[in-house]
């Protein structure tokens, strides 16, 4: 599912665009009683992070942008 969030990182407010699956939890047996799947965790990729409406990604740190998925994967998941 896509979606935005704003995220506060070193006192700056960024807009983030991001495409979130949410975690398939596994089952052992299917009803069929054929072998069932493994979890799936859940993921999330960046599309985009603005600042004033402008796409700031590529001018930002691998560390800095590490750092907003962090917090917006942290955020998604405890909302």
């Amino acid at each position: 599912m896509k979606g935005s969030t704003e995220i506060t990182y070193k006192g700056v407010v960024f807009e983030v665009e991001y495409d979130y699956t949410p975690v398939r939890f596994g089952v052992w047996t299917l009803p069929n009683l054929d072998p069932g799947y493994p979890d799936d965790p859940a993921e999330m990729d960046i599309e985009a992070i603005k600042l004033c409406e402008i796409d700031i990604y590529d001018l930002l740190s691998q560390e800095t942008i590490d750092k907003i998925n962090e917090l917006t994967f942290y955020k998604i998941e405890n909302e």
